[in-house]
């Protein structure tokens, strides 16, 4: 092949790759590092070869530009080859992590052509898996959909491959070029981006209601505190959208002297622990109290707002009793209500009517894109 043919079939894979390379999927990695940046948490950049080269480069750009601390993992020399002479190499990222005290707010970003297996680059595999543990986000740039920064992250650009003898090359390439989108972005608009948020009311949509004297309640003791099951698959895809999620909810027995606070925050423990949540914001007072923070006012979707950044015209409400509804009307949200029984003569000026969360969650995707 000619010099001059080579640099035109060159270019022109690179052409295509730009074509169709993922672009949701790239918008996705740009909204976890925004959800990073809003908690003050650090990047970590990892990579062998050629990808430790780029995560040094770019812990320069992120630092700089996008103003989120960051670190790359092959920059020390002396403590990389003294873990792999006192441990192994498969360890230097993992016992790196450790020492750096990783969080759940921080972030791996990893540059590697095969994203890491047990066959080659298992370091990456092992940081990775401690990541998950830790409950760290994990995001990537890599040239298959098979390895593990693919397969376990929370936001993975692939870079298509036009030719397979140039698989790396290109990999490589665009690892770069996606690097300096990405912080360039954040540089040039990140400072007038918000969040998206979805609030959620708690009873009757996160969790069961409790039925007294025919009279629908909230939980008072936690054995009554039970999560319904549809509500982690429809978190998990509100978090995959890049959504906030938050519950919002009155809990006046606590007022009343029926619920022991004791036994609320055990509830909220139980929440944030088994689902996606960013947060849970609750009001203990009664009508009397004329707070600022019981529904139907929207004090406590003021409250995220002020601590998250929050876009409210982006922002959705789900809940199942007027006083929902018109907290987020209030607060400029598009509002759902989850039809119920115990809500079936309520027709209140919400904007969609749900028979289930999921219905809510896909009208939200379809919104999201326009």
């Amino acid at each position: 092949m000619k010099i001059s043919e080579y640099i035109t079939k060159y270019l022109s894979e690179t052409e295509e790759i730009v074509k169709s390379i993922d672009k949701e999927a790239i918008e996705k990695v740009v909204n976890v590092l925004l959800w990073v940046k809003s908690q003050k948490g650090r990047l970590f950049f990892l990579g062998v070869g050629g990808g430790a080269g780029t995560g040094s480069h770019a812990a320069n750009d992120f630092n700089k530009y996008a103003k989120i601390s960051s670190f790359c993992l092959s920059d020390n020399a002396s403590l990389i080859t003294a873990l792999t002479n006192d441990e192994n190499f498969d360890a230097i990222f993992k016992r790196q992590l450790e020492m750096h005290s990783l969080t759940p707010n921080d972030c791996l970003f990893i540059f590697s052509v095969g994203g890491g297996t047990e066959t080659t680059s298992k370091n990456l595999v092992a940081a990775i898996e401690y990541a998950k543990e830790i409950g760290a986000k994990i995001v990537g740039v890599v040239g298959k959909d098979t390895g593990a920064t693919a397969q376990k992250g929370d936001g993975c650009i692939i870079v298509p491959c036009p030719e397979e003898s140039r698989r790396t090359a290109h990999t490589e390439s665009f690892q770069l070029m996606m690097d300096h989108l990405i912080v360039f972005l954040l540089d040039e608009i990140g400072n007038e981006m918000k969040n998206k948020a979805i609030f959620w009311d708690r009873d009757g949509i996160i969790n069961k209601v409790v039925t007294r004297n025919g009279e629908t309640s909230s939980p008072w003791k936690l054995e009554e505190f039970e999560i319904l099951s549809d509500v982690k698959e429809c978190l998990e895809m509100s978090k995959e959208m890049g959504f906030l999620n938050i519950v919002f909810t009155n809990q006046p027995d606590i007022s009343r002297g029926n619920l022991r606070i004791e036994d609320l925050e055990k509830m909220h423990k139980i929440i944030a622990e088994k689902l996606p949540m960013d947060e849970i914001k609750f009001c203990p007072h009664d009508n009397q109290d004329n707070c600022s923070c019981r529904k139907p006012k929207p004090g406590l979707i003021s409250e995220a707002v002020e601590k998250w950044s929050i876009d409210l015209g982006k922002s959705y409400v789900i809940g199942d009793s007027w006083k929902d509804i018109e907290a987020g009307k209030s607060a400029g949200c598009k509002t759902f209500l989850l039809r119920r029984e115990y809500n079936k003569d309520f027709q209140k000026d919400y904007d969609f009517e749900i028979n289930n969360l999921k219905q809510a969650v896909k009208i939200i995707k379809k919104l999201d894109k326009k």
